[in-house]
C-alpha cells in the first residue's frame, strides 16, 4: 500500500480497498497490483534458487559417479593399511570413517580417508590390509574398493 493511501486511512478519510468479488473477506488496503508483483517476484526468485540448488546437487553426484567409474575402470590395485578409525557422534547420527595408507610406484606414503557403515567400521582395525584402487595418471586419486558409493564390484564368474 502506498504511503498516501495509508495516511488517508489512519486519519479517517476515504481510502482504496481492493477485494475479491467472490469473497469480499479477502481484501487489502490499496491496489493489489504492487503486492501481486512483489509476491510473483519472490516466488520466481525462490523457484530459481531451488532449481539452481538441485542442479548443483545433481552435478555433484554426476561428477562423483564419473570419478568413481573412471577409477573402477582404469585404476590399478595396490595394498593399503588401515592406520586410524574415527567416529563422530552428531545430533541425529554417528559418522564412521577410516584413514588408510598406501604406497604406489609414483608416490610413497599417501593417506586417505573414507566414510563407512558401522558394521564395516567395526571390522576394520588398525593394521588391517585392504585393497585400494588408484589412478596411475593421478596417483593422488585413490579409494579402497569398499569405499565406492556409486560403483559396486561383483565377483567374477567361475569357469566351468
Amino acid at each position: 500500500m502506498s504511503g498516501a493511501n495509508y495516511d488517508q486511512c489512519i486519519h479517517g478519510r476515504a481510502c482504496t480497498v481492493t477485494y475479491l468479488s467472490r469473497d469480499p473477506q479477502i481484501h487489502c488496503l490499496g491496489p493489489a497490483g504492487p503486492r501481486l508483483e512483489t509476491h510473483n517476484r519472490t516466488a520466481n526468485f525462490l523457484a530459481l534458487a531451488l532449481a539452481i540448488g538441485f542442479a548443483l546437487m545433481l552435478a555433484y553426484v554426476e561428477l562423483s559417479a564419473r570419478w568413481e567409474l573412471r577409477l573402477a575402470r582404469l585404476g590399478e590395485r595396490t595394498e593399503g593399511r588401515i592406520i586410524e578409525r574415527t567416529s563422530n557422534a552428531g545430533k541425529n547420527r554417528t559418522t564412521y570413517s577410516v584413514r588408510y595408507l598406501i604406497d604406489t610406484p609414483q608416490r610413497m606414503g599417501m593417506t586417505g580417508w573414507v566414510t563407512v557403515g558401522r558394521s564395516l567400521w567395526e571390522q576394520l582395525h588398525s593394521g588391517t590390509i585392504v585393497s585400494v584402487l588408484y589412478d596411475p595418471d593421478h596417483p593422488g586419486r585413490h579409494r579402497p574398493s569398499f569405499g565406492f558409493r556409486y560403483v559396486e564390484f561383483l565377483a567374477e564368474p567361475s569357469a566351468g
